[in-house]
């Protein structure tokens, strides 16, 4: 629940690490109501990608649900909720796309919308690529949870072009993370 804080330490990490240049950041928003995922996406270098993940951690054991609800608001693009089931940097990473409300949730005692994320829809993919031959998501095993901007789509479409992708600024604004 981000009106709380972020709840622990989170990491950027963009599309830097292989020469590109697309910048991002993560913090508590100065109303203090939600997290901001923000930044500038660019396809110099081969780029097209900024994320950000929190630290490795125990999170609740979720076999008993469904999916994760992000209640969230954004600026029409898609983004990924990326869970990574072990402690690696660089791993296999199950990822699904999102396209959050662009107008704030109303009548929701003060939640923003919502983004539901079925379990069995995150893919288990490598550097933005399906990995074959891999295990589904154990919603039990979650060690770290991310977003991430992309020029390449996620779940059933991770590896293709995201067909309304634009380089330049974006803002995805996080009330919370949740089971249901």
């Amino acid at each position: 629940d981000f009106r709380k804080g972020l709840g622990c330490a989170w990491r950027t990490i963009n599309d830097t690490v292989m020469g590109g240049s697309s910048s991002s950041s993560f913090g508590h928003s100065e109303s203090g109501r939600h997290a901001v995922f923000a930044g500038e996406l660019s396809t110099a270098g081969g780029g097209g990608f900024a994320s950000v993940r929190s630290v490795v951690q125990e999170f609740p054991k979720c076999s008993g649900y469904r999916g994760l609800e992000v209640f969230c608001e954004g600026d029409s693009r898609q983004y990924k909720l990326v869970l990574i089931t072990n402690s690696s940097y660089d791993g296999v990473s199950y990822q699904q796309e999102f396209t959050p409300p662009p107008v704030p949730g109303t009548g929701n005692g003060g939640r923003m919308n919502s983004c539901k994320l079925p379990f069995e829809n995150f893919m288990p993919t490598w550097r933005g690529r399906l990995v074959a031959n891999t295990s589904p998501l154990d919603p039990d095993s979650i060690r770290q949870v991310g977003l991430m901007a992309s020029k390449f789509g996620g779940g059933p479409n991770t590896g293709t072009m995201v067909p309304d992708f634009r380089p330049g600024p974006f803002e995805l604004r996080v009330q919370g993370i949740e089971t249901y």
